[in-house]
């Protein structure tokens, strides 16, 4: 599962998703947090830049 929020919290994107790439739909340029959560329930957070 795969989830990216904006900085103010608001989700933008709720993917299930197996793959190790993420499609990122048009989003406006900005700062994002991407949350993943993997098969065996460890979550992990990254920041990503949209250009």
């Amino acid at each position: 599962m795969a989830s990216l929020y904006d900085l103010q919290g608001r989700e933008v994107l709720k993917q299930k998703t197996d793959l190790a790439v993420i499609r990122l739909p048009s989003l406006p340029s900005g700062l994002y947090v991407l949350l993943l959560q993997t098969k065996n329930g460890q979550h992990i957070l990254r920041k990503v830049a949209v250009k």
